[in-house]
């Protein structure tokens, strides 16, 4: 029981940097760093929401409030006709949306959307896999 309190102590001090650069993680380490993860992308876009304008016009299409999530997640990759984003909007009633677009290089507007569906992840705590699904810290 001190192994594990001692243990959850220093992963809860460890930030991104340190987890990403352990190779061999146990799954308390991994669910920190998945969290660790989502909560940056939630601080950056609450303190930068313009930054994301292709998020904010695709959200204003699906009739869905800015207000009324969060964005959990999202990457991109440069590609030919501009950059493709893949994104995971949290609202605050727990509904999940994946979104994959394509945004201008330069003014990041929105340029086609790819894919937007409501996802259903599973929220287990015992799910196959390494770690707790992302609708587990909820």
């Amino acid at each position: 029981m001190v192994k594990s309190t001692v243990l959850g102590m220093l992963v809860s001090i460890m930030g991104i940097n340190t987890l990403n650069k352990m190779k061999y993680k146990n799954v308390q380490q991994q669910n920190q760093l998945t969290l660790l993860k989502m909560k940056k992308i939630a601080d950056d876009y609450r303190k930068q929401p313009d930054s994301y304008p292709w998020l904010l016009e695709i959200l204003d299409q699906k009739n869905i409030d800015v207000k009324s999530g969060i964005l959990i997640s999202a990457s991109s990759i440069p590609e030919q006709g501009g950059n493709l984003w893949y994104a995971t909007w949290l609202t605050y009633d727990k509904r999940f949306f994946d979104i994959e677009i394509m945004a201008d290089y330069n003014t990041h507007q929105l340029l086609e959307i790819d894919g937007f569906c409501e996802a259903f992840p599973e929220t287990s705590a015992h799910c196959k896999g390494t770690g707790k699904s992302p609708t587990y810290y909820h």
